[in-house]
């Protein structure tokens, strides 16, 4: 099953590139959880730093049945020196973000996937 990924750009401009590695990423993940309903990513570039380059900041927002995952990801690292959001440093604040979604969905889903233990049995410490 294929899950809508909606991508919004804010301070520069939509790139295919970043579309089609958000698609892949979402996809990985569903990999690992099928329950995923719905995605929403925003990839902002919020101050044009002339001297010190542009942050990149990543919010995922995955939804989940009863749930919604947030993650927030500020690659102030990944800022290009030359004063603009590179290729590569865009990316990779892209994938750094969705690495930490799937930290976050794996700690969500963990219980879930546990069978619940049947009535009168100890636990074992």
């Amino acid at each position: 099953m294929t899950i809508p990924a909606h991508v919004t750009f804010k301070g520069l401009a939509p790139r295919p590139d970043i579309e089609a590695l958000v698609d892949h990423e979402l996809a990985s993940l569903a990999r690992h959880y099928d329950r995923i309903i719905g995605c929403r990513v925003r990839i902002e570039v919020p101050h044009r730093r002339h001297a010190s380059g542009n942050a990149v900041q990543v919010l995922i927002e995955l939804t989940v049945p009863q749930e919604r995952l947030v993650v927030e990801h500020d690659a102030g690292e990944h800022a290009d020196p030359a004063g603009g959001a590179g290729d590569g440093n865009l990316m990779a604040a892209v994938r750094e973000a969705f690495v930490a979604a799937r930290a976050q969905l794996v700690r969500y889903a963990a219980p879930l996937r546990h069978e619940p233990r049947p009535r009168g049995t100890a636990s074992r410490l």
